[in-house]
């Protein structure tokens, strides 16, 4: 086998890449896949995700923008995007992206 490593080239690079490529495959590929997925379900009676495939919840997201720019979640719960404090956070989230690249 290790032999076999030496001669091929292609062998090498494949050998080099399946780590770092399983790793992003496993965990980060496959669970976006999945909440993509889950994304178009509709909401059962419980609140769980349940077939048939829907757009309503992307359809709440443009509402939601359009009529005031805030992010509903269940209960009532409401963050309204452009108060000081996420604007705030915003900010600084740039900054400290900025300042460590």
């Amino acid at each position: 086998m290790y032999a076999a490593l030496r001669r091929s080239r292609a062998l090498q690079i494949f050998a080099l890449l399946f780590p770092g490529g399983f790793w992003l495959t496993v965990f980060f590929m496959i669970p976006l896949v999945l909440m993509s997925g889950i994304s178009f379900l509709s909401r059962g009676p419980t609140g769980a995700p349940a077939l048939p495939l829907t757009l309503e919840n992307y359809a709440d997201i443009v509402r939601d923008i359009r009529v005031a720019p805030s992010v509903s979640f269940a209960d009532g719960l409401q963050v309204r995007i452009f108060e000081g404090l996420y604007l705030d956070l915003f900010a600084r989230s740039v900054w400290l992206s900025l300042t460590s690249t």
